[in-house]
């Protein structure tokens, strides 16, 4: 069969990189699945992932009904690009590969005459074309399409067309570098090469990609057609490392060698000539990052002051638009301009239809994140609690923070009872912090909350604060009643509502109410995730639960559903000062440690970096300062009573103060046997007695 007579799908092999993100991956098998699974298409999967999130990808394919034709190399999550890329070349059967992103989007109608091209001229050895970006509510799989546009500027680069080696290597050392070779379709010769030499040098990262480039200018000519050929998801919280040229100065080197080999090997160019084009080719490269080290300092500043952070980036944005703007060069005549585009495009249509797969319920998706450690106990009842709730769309996330007793094994019959359960597993216990935050960051649905292992809710308490939610557009968290209980005691203790916030608008109002009257079992509502994701979540600090939620307040109103459907078991003593610090840093305590001046400084910091007025933030930082004034000055009242109170008065008196001072007034204490909350409650917040 010649060359010409093969289906252009056979000619192709798609090479997916992933590293835990299943889930997106998983997304992109059936995106694929959909649009090419009639004709079989080859794909071979790069994943360096962890074995907890190797065994979801392989489940899941096991379990995937799709007509490609998959391989899965699995590599150690410290292997580079390079060394991933080689171990795949053996397996490369066609004469052009497309590589791919597990969170990139790839159309096809472009396939065809970008084969037909790399056919008929083999001049040409990349062909691309036009790139969307899109961003959904979160970064996540599945969700709501929120904003696109198109990767700017469009085209990336001037240098693909030029007829030698030398026109196009001159016009990249004038230019931004830009790795849009890496999602392109490309010779398999090219890529054998690039990578055979990248192997020997160990490249990774920002070394692959810009040898990439590089190799790929040089060794052949580039189209870009006039078609939408990929859309990018936004990632705003991936935080982009900023390279040095003090420290790349090395690497660079010796990047710069082999590239001259390559040249000279390849383009029967002389050596000495060689040498001068790379250098000419490198410049901009080094001049973007010698202009880095210019701006460490500046940068250093103005991440640690945020007003400074929003001018530099504002700074920047005009500078870009300034340059742009007297670039002879832009718009190039060469390539096809942007087209126009809306939200009836047929592309936009199919980042909705791939991004929307899972959406099979008209309701909104709730994630639910369960962070446990050694919970065998109560772990079965918990579970069987949320996945008897009502509410038809949900997915849980349980994150086993190195679980030394059964918790495991209990986990995993539940993920293969039912599919909504998704199980992760740490093999060391990285503190309880780490551990809200993981199962938060795997959340993809609309709205969230964190349960406990031992926690029983009603089985509509999902479906109650969701209609709550959807009836409250402003509204940022919502909580029912609330039952407490001693553990090993059967009857309630109390019961919390938030009936304070009522009415509150603004954020103002809300953050003064929840500095004096939060209950603590609000942390376990249902928080709106778009909000939610505005906050830094929980940090390593002594109690930044209430930070969290402090910080929350001043995005969004606090609502209720008002009955009882949440049953909180609380310890039968509450840890002392020396236990959370020891659970929350790792270590002692230091003699010197003040744990108000922490949290006080907490919260000061999390309103200095609000995305709200700078006025809002001196009444936000008013509020704060006053209410801790009076903790201060009522702390050093309580220290005195109490080492001055006769023994036998402490008790009565110290009754007084607390339903004067210190009691919440979203606390209703219903328990017949009154001697059980002042032990509990009273007595620990006095600190008075032993």
């Amino acid at each position: 069969m010649t060359n010409d007579s093969i289906p252009y799908w056979e000619k192709i092999t798609i090479l997916i990189h992933t590293k835990n993100r299943p889930w997106f991956l998983l997304r992109l098998i059936k995106y694929y699945n959909e649009k090419l699974g009639s004709v079989g298409i080859n794909v071979i999967i790069l994943d360096c992932s962890d074995d907890e999130n190797f065994l979801i990808i392989t489940k899941e394919l096991h379990r995937l009904k799709h007509s490609l034709r998959i391989q899965v190399l699995h590599h150690s999550p410290s292997s580079s690009f390079s060394y991933r890329m080689a171990e795949a070349l053996p397996l490369l059967s066609t004469p052009y590969v497309l590589l791919a992103a597990d969170d990139d989007i790839y159309f096809f109608d472009w396939l065809k005459p970008g084969v037909d091209l790399l056919d008929c001229d083999s001049s040409f050895g990349i062909v691309y074309g036009h790139t969307l970006r899109f961003e959904l509510e979160h970064y996540t799989p599945y969700g709501k399409l929120v904003r696109f546009d198109f990767s700017q500027p469009n085209p990336p680069a001037r240098w693909l067309e030029g007829h030698t080696p030398l026109e196009r290597l001159t016009e990249l050392g004038r230019s931004d570098w830009t790795t849009m070779g890496w999602y392109a379709l490309q010779r398999t010769e090219i890529f054998s090469i690039i990578v055979n030499n990248a192997k020997e040098l160990s490249l990774d990262g920002y070394h692959f990609e810009i040898f990439l480039v590089f190799c790929q200018t040089a060794l052949s000519k580039t189209r870009m057609l006039d078609y939408i050929y990929l859309a990018r998801q936004i990632n705003n919280d991936e935080k982009r490392p900023i390279y040095s040229f003090k420290a790349e100065r090395g690497s660079l080197k010796k990047l710069m060698d082999v590239s001259a080999f390559i040249l000279s090997q390849h383009k029967n160019i002389e050596m000495k000539l060689a040498i001068s084009m790379v250098e000419d080719a490198f410049r901009a490269e080094i001049y973007a990052l010698k202009k880095n080290d210019s701006r460490k300092y500046l940068r250093v500043i103005a991440d640690y002051v945020p007003y400074l952070r929003e001018l530099k980036s504002r700074f920047y944005c005009l500078m870009r638009r300034k340059r742009s703007g007297l670039d002879q060069f832009l718009p190039d005549k060469r390539f096809p301009s942007s087209p126009e585009i809306g939200s009836d495009h047929p592309r936009i249509k199919d980042i909705i239809n791939a991004t929307s797969y899972f959406q099979i319920s008209t309701t909104p998706l709730v994630s639910i994140g369960v962070p446990v450690f050694n919970g065998e106990k109560g772990l079965s009842s918990a579970l069987d609690s949320l996945l008897g709730q009502d509410y038809p769309n949900l997915e849980i996330i349980i994150s086993d923070n190195g679980s030394t007793d059964a918790t495991p094994e209990i986990c995993r019959k539940y993920v293969h009872k039912d599919l909504r359960v998704r199980y992760y597993r740490s093999e060391e216990n990285r503190g309880a912090i780490w551990n809200f935050n993981r199962v938060a960051e795997l959340a993809s649905g609309k709205y969230f909350m964190w349960t406990a292992h031992d926690d029983l809710r009603e089985s509509s308490f999902v479906s109650a604060c969701v209609d709550k939610m959807e009836q409250n557009p402003k509204a940022a968290l919502c909580q029912s009643h609330v039952a407490m209980f001693i553990e090993k005691k059967p009857e309630v203790l109390s019961i919390t509502h938030l009936d304070s916030f009522d009415g509150l608008t603004g954020g103002v109002a809300q953050y003064r109410e929840t500095l004096k009257h939060c209950p603590a079992t609000i942390v376990y509502g249902l928080y709106r995730m778009s909000v939610m994701r505005k906050t830094q979540m929980f940090k390593k600090s002594i109690a930044t639960d209430i930070a969290f939620i402090l910080e929350l307040s001043i995005y969004g109103e606090f609502v209720q559903v008002p009955r009882v459907l949440f049953n909180y078991i609380i310890r039968e003593k509450w840890n002392t000062i020396q236990q959370d610090y020891k659970a929350v840093l790792g270590k002692k305590k230091l003699w010197w440690y003040l744990p108000f001046v922490a949290l006080f400084y907490n919260h000061w910091q999390r309103v200095a970096c609000a995305s709200v007025p700078f006025s809002i933030k001196l009444r936000l930082w008013g509020v704060l300062l006053k209410y801790e004034t009076g903790q201060v000055a009522l702390k050093v009242l309580l220290k005195v009573v109490g080492l001055f109170c006769p023994e036998k008065w402490k008790e009565k008196l110290g009754c007084k103060i607390y339903w004067r001072w210190k009691h919440n007034h979203n606390m209703e204490v219903v328990s017949s046997e009154s001697h059980l909350y002042f032990e509990r409650v009273i007595k620990p917040v006095l600190g008075w007695w032993k």
